[in-house]
């Protein structure tokens, strides 16, 4: 027998394993205070994410995903207004792709009366900008990453993001949900390896499995933006899937709910029909994002989980996009534009 015994608390008889689940099924059948996506046809149909979740986001570059995940931060925050949480209950938005003042220039542009680019140009007043930055933030999302004063610094790791919740908790905060920008770009947790194929594949899954870690651990939920590989290019429909994760398949493993998306109007032309996304046919317009999820732990997930929406990326909202009709198997085919 093995010298240690931790191994026993891997060994579930009849009666462990049932009074294990239960408690669980207890903690999931209360109302854990849950926290939407906030895209209305998205709620409707899937579970919320629940503490210990890890809820994955797919795509290739440019197909909003940091804006979504922006999006769905600032939605968080404004759930736990309307809950009444106290102000101690904190989103963190971790990012290692964008500048924390790009972000607050995401988050408060359309609301601050200016866009992105006219922040970019310096063509924003920047009372009227701090004003829309603070009520939107209002001290509830905790902003982690690389900005101005700390440029030279060296990269964060997860385990950089661990001590981070470690710290927020011995202060007296509850860190409600945790949203990472983007997986593919944190760093090894402990040595540098050589940059090839192998290497990639290995640290980014010890990445990703230690997230989900600190997800159960922490008591908290964690989404995760991911790059789809570039296998998704070659198909005319760019809507990556399960397998489509780039360099690693622990993704697809790790996750409890997977979400691929695109946005049609950049490979097919506005106006065109986007035929059974969900049982429904769609027009392809400039704002069209297509959003399909691809697992759901504790849930079911079928071909009806395919979703047309409009996101306004100045506004920074997701709303739901009327379709044209119903799909009619075989007649519609006919005219399908994308092979969905």
């Amino acid at each position: 027998m093995p010298n240690n015994p931790h191994y026993r608390n891997f060994v579930y008889p009849p009666p462990r394993a049932i009074t294990s689940s239960l408690e669980v099924f207890e903690e999931r059948s209360k109302n854990q205070r849950p926290i939407f996506f906030g895209i209305p046809a998205i709620d409707k149909r899937v579970n919320p994410p629940v503490p210990g979740d890890l809820v994955v986001i797919a795509g290739r570059p440019g197909m909003a995903k940091t804006l979504r995940m922006v999006y769905e931060a600032k939605n968080a925050s404004r759930q736990l207004h309307q809950m009444g949480a106290s102000s101690k209950e904190v989103v963190i938005y971790a990012t290692w792709e964008t500048m924390v003042e790009e972000f607050v220039g995401i988050v408060s542009a359309g609301h601050s009366g200016y866009t992105l680019s006219d922040i970019g140009r310096g063509k924003a007043d920047l009372m009227k900008i701090r004003k829309a930055a603070a009520e939107l933030l209002d001290d509830r999302i905790i902003v982690v990453g690389r900005g101005k004063a700390n440029i030279g610094d060296p990269d964060l790791s997860v385990l950089d993001l661990e001590q981070i919740l470690i710290d927020l908790l011995s202060d007296g905060y509850s860190v409600v949900s945790v949203y990472v920008d983007y997986l593919q770009l944190i760093p090894p947790m402990y040595t540098v390896r050589n940059h090839n194929e192998s290497a990639k594949t290995l640290y980014i899954s010890e990445n990703l499995q230690y997230l989900k870690k600190l997800a159960m651990r922490y008591n908290t939920r964690f989404s995760v933006a991911v790059q789809a590989g570039r296998q998704v290019d070659d198909r005319l429909a760019k809507m990556p899937g399960l397998n489509d994760a780039q360099w690693t398949s622990a993704i697809e493993q790790a996750c409890d709910k997977f979400f691929g998306q695109t946005i049609p109007a950049k490979y097919m032309e506005i106006g065109k029909k986007i035929v059974n996304v969900g049982g429904y046919n769609y027009e392809c317009k400039p704002t069209t994002l297509l959003i399909q999820m691809f697992k759901q732990r504790w849930g079911v997930c079928d071909s009806s989980d395919f979703w047309a929406v409009e996101f306004n990326p100045v506004l920074l909202t997701i709303s739901p996009q009327e379709p044209l009709e119903k799909y009619v198997p075989g007649v519609d085919d006919e005219e399908q534009e994308l092979p969905y």
